[in-house]
Order: structure tokens, then sequence, then C-alpha cells
């Protein structure tokens, strides 16, 4: 039998034999707590017991072969459903009449709409279109995109102006015209810095015409020894610049084309 400490809690197994029909006091060993022990007596069985069916016999219980009763269906009332019929034959003869009243109309808003469906069937159809000539590839050069563009090494900076820059440039600059300004930028005052990793532009722009001027943008030209690798377009707004004044700028260009030995710059 099971013995438990009042105090503690403490279970023990206990022979029967040991504590006696008259019971016993005993210790328990964790908290040392005395009681006076009794032999419990045997329970004694119930008159009857409740066993749950074998499978088969509740399957065979659960299935009845009783008849279910079906619940009686309501119907209506005899005189609503001659009302119903009546409302019914009379929508009919109003549309009929409604129908002949207005046949003309009907019979123009068929032939309406049959036109107009003709007509957008035969617009649907595309024509035909002449074959289109592929035009021909360009000749110039467009800009690499830059997150085509590997960054730059940190390698020898480019030249900042080279003689034949200037010559190329000086040429290329149409003459003035009267009474206007003609605004260039001086390669020969120019020069590049490389700071941080990045190339800095330092030049002067000077007015070479007869007015006053102002600057929108500068165009930087990537050269790889002659051939032209690249461009770049920046803001740039300075002015008015007087007829033979000139004006400093500093432009720091954002990753120029790899491999490029020349930076040209000019103005837009």
């Amino acid at each position: 039998m099971i013995v438990t400490c009042p105090n503690c809690e403490a279970r023990y197994a206990v022979d029967p034999l040991a504590i006696g029909p008259a019971g016993r006091t005993v210790q328990c060993a964790r908290c040392n707590n005395r009681w006076y022990q009794k032999v419990e007596s045997p329970r004694t069985a119930p008159d009857v017991v409740i066993r749950p069916l074998p499978r088969e016999v509740a399957a065979a219980a659960t299935t009845s072969t009783l008849p279910v009763p079906v619940p009686p269906k309501s119907e209506p009332p005899p005189w609503r459903r001659a009302a119903a019929l009546v409302a019914g034959v009379v929508v009919v003869l109003a549309l009929g009449a409604a129908s002949y009243h207005f046949r003309d109309d009907i019979q123009e808003l068929v032939s309406r709409g049959t036109a107009r469906v003709k007509s957008m069937t035969a617009s649907a159809v595309p024509a035909a279109k002449p074959p289109t000539e592929t035009p021909a590839p360009s000749a110039t050069k467009t800009e690499p995109k830059a997150e085509a563009t590997p960054a730059p090494t940190p390698a020898a900076p480019p030249a900042s102006a080279s003689p034949a820059a200037t010559s190329s440039t000086a040429s290329s600059a149409a003459v003035p015209p009267p009474d206007k300004a003609q605004l260039d930028v001086d390669v020969k005052a120019s020069k590049v810095e490389l700071v941080d990793g990045k190339y800095v532009v330092h030049g002067q722009i000077v007015n070479t015409g007869k007015a006053e001027g102002s600057t929108r943008g500068l165009k930087f030209i990537f050269k790889k020894d002659k051939d032209v690798i690249g461009e770049k377009s920046y803001p740039l707004v300075l002015g008015p610049i007087a007829p033979g004044a000139r004006l400093d700028f500093t432009q720091t260009l954002d990753d120029p084309p790899a491999g490029a030995t020349e930076i040209v710059p000019a103005v837009e």
C-alpha cells in the first residue's frame, strides 16, 4: 500500500502486514512527522460495470432500419398561386403591347446596331503596312552607362591639357558674330588633379566675344590616345562674363571611363 505523510506529502510503499489490522504509529523519514496510520480497507466491487461496446456492435447500433420522418412541406394558399399567375399574365400582355407600339423604334435601333457592328469590324482589320527599312547604324559613339563603367584605378592622372587639344579647340571654335558673347575654356589654364581617388578639373572660362555672356553647362570629352571613349555633361552657371574677362571653375568628375589618358573640357 502507499502511505503519504500529511505534513510534507512524501509517499512510501509499505506492506500492510507491517502496519497490522489495528494500525500503528509511523514516522516520516523526510520531516520526522509522526501520525497514526491504518490499513485501508479494500474497495468493494460495483454492482454494475459499464464497458465500451465492441466496434462491430457499435457500428450495427448506429445504423437504424427505422424510417426517418419527413417534415411536411408548407404549400402556399391557393389564392396566392392564383395572384402570381394573374400577375405573370399581366406582365406578358404589357410587354407584348409595348413591343407592338414601339415596333418601328425597335426596328430602327436594331438596324443602327447592325450597321455600327459592321463598321467596327471593318475598322478593326489592320491595313497592310509597307516594310520598314532598318536604319543604318550611326557613326557617333554613345556615352557608356555609369553602371557598366568600372571604377577608375588610381593610376597616373591623365594629362591635363595637351598642345594638340589646345590647337584642336582653337581651330574648332567658330568666329564670334559681332556684338555677341563667345565663351570658351582656356585649355592652357586648365589642369586635372586626383583628389581622394576622383579626378577634379580646374580651369578658366574666357569671353572672346563683344558682349556679356553666361554659361549653362560644361562638357568633358574623354580620349584614349586619339580615340574618343566617352563624354559627360555637368550643369555650370557662371556669369555674366564681360568681354575679355575670365572666370575660374572647378568640377569633380564622377566615374570617368577607364583607360582615359586625356580630358578636354568645353562650354556647352
